[in-house]
């Protein structure tokens, strides 16, 4: 099954796109994208910037990203294990930071 993935700020400079198409296999979960653009796309699990560290992918099935799934919040979902469908738009961001 296809998805399409739309990071955002540093995320979309890491991986060079604006957007990107995945290929994935059924009933894959938001954790396996994650898998998959670590493995395959060159994102490290762990990302430092400036004093910050930010998990992408964590042990403890963590990780510090939004990511909405057709504009959901995975977090009001099943979080990582919220499984994917063909066709399904991945946004993923950041935290917020600022005051």
């Amino acid at each position: 099954m296809q998805v399409t993935v739309k990071p955002y700020l540093f995320l979309r400079e890491t991986l060079g796109s604006n957007y990107m198409t995945i290929e994935l296999p059924e009933d894959a979960t938001v954790k396996e994208l994650l898998r998959v653009l670590c493995r395959d796309y060159g994102i490290p699990e762990k990302l430092t910037i400036g004093n910050a560290t930010l998990t992408l992918l964590g042990h403890l099935n963590k990780t510090d990203l939004i990511i909405l799934i057709n504009g959901s919040n995975i977090r009001q979902l099943h979080g990582l294990y919220s499984i994917l469908q063909e066709g399904d738009r991945v946004s993923i961001f950041p935290p917020a930071a600022g005051g």
